[in-house]
């Protein structure tokens, strides 16, 4: 085989991750999944999977120089969260266009990408980064409740939730400091995000290259859990309220370094305008890419 090689370090198993192989192939390249344990992917949409120590750079790179012997590598990237970083290095490493990996990581903390925001003159819930449950209960009153309390790192929601009282506070933040690792088996770092709630609707913003290409309204589950249970798209929004979201967004992706490729923006419409949730440094999840891509934003 001589196509040129489109490389996926790990991938999502639900939604677009699926779609990537189908979008390398489309470009005449040949999509290959490096993956720790292939036995988690029951469909890669007809990747070739090799199996790699995806937790390590440098074992990354040597698989990517494998697959390169007679043919090029052309990209390497990830639909996932949590492997991100490593593909950037990866990609670094090779010489391929790449978003800096000490930007993403410091995008993937929360704690540190609220403060890089509110530093760039982004609006932010106020928020407090705990390490016990008495650091929490102490931001969470200073706070005033009720209050959000989440993992400083993470995916979908997962381990978020609306605290209404010290008790059930208490209660959460014992339960993520005492995790050890993620639900891939990484190790997790023993510190929360302790935040203002926001009230109001909440969107995402698409941002490819740094420019917003969609932006997505957003149906959550009842209280106190944030599960998203639907999406429209196109989001329906006055013209004022579209370019608010809009710079917001852009204005977000610029002070974290996001620059390259995608980037899911969570914001929410507060008494004063848009409020940033969170930038993840990948495509949004489920299946928002593809409309994004099949039907243009309103102007």
């Amino acid at each position: 085989m001589t196509r040129d090689v489109f490389v996926l370090v790990e991938s999502n198993t639900t939604g677009t991750g699926r779609l990537f192989p189908a979008a390398a192939r489309a470009l005449g390249l040949h999509p290959v999944l490096l993956a720790a344990d292939p036995s988690r992917y029951a469909s890669v949409g007809g990747a070739e999977v090799v199996r790699t120590d995806t937790d390590d750079v440098r074992a990354v790179v040597d698989a990517c120089r494998g697959l390169a012997v007679g043919r090029r590598v052309a990209g390497v990237a990830t639909s996932s969260d949590y492997y991100v970083e490593t593909a950037a290095a990866a990609a670094t490493a090779l010489g391929l266009p790449a978003n800096s990996p000490a930007d993403l990581a410091a995008v993937r903390d929360k704690g540190t990408q609220r403060a890089r925001l509110a530093a760039a003159g982004v609006r932010v819930p106020r928020f407090t980064v705990a390490g016990s449950v008495e650091e929490v209960l102490a931001a969470a009153a200073e706070t005033g409740y009720p209050v959000v309390v989440k993992p400083v790192t993470g995916s979908g929601s997962l381990g978020v939730l609306l605290c209404a009282d010290p008790e059930q506070t208490a209660e959460h933040a014992r339960a993520l400091l005492s995790r050890g690792a993620d639900e891939r088996g990484r190790p997790v770092p023993r510190r929360v995000t302790v935040e203002e709630f926001v009230s109001g609707a909440e969107y995402s913003a698409e941002v490819l290259d740094g420019t917003v290409a969609g932006i997505t309204a957003k149906h959550l589950g009842a209280p106190p859990l944030f599960v998203e249970t639907g999406h429209d798209f196109p989001a329906a929004l006055a013209p004022a309220v579209r370019k608010a979201v809009t710079e917001t967004a852009e204005a977000a992706v610029r002070a974290l370094g996001i620059v390259l490729g995608p980037a899911h923006v969570e914001l929410r419409l507060g008494p004063e305008g848009p409020v940033l949730i969170e930038v993840n440094p990948r495509l949004a999840g489920g299946w928002i890419p593809g409309w994004c891509g099949r039907r243009p934003a309103p102007t």
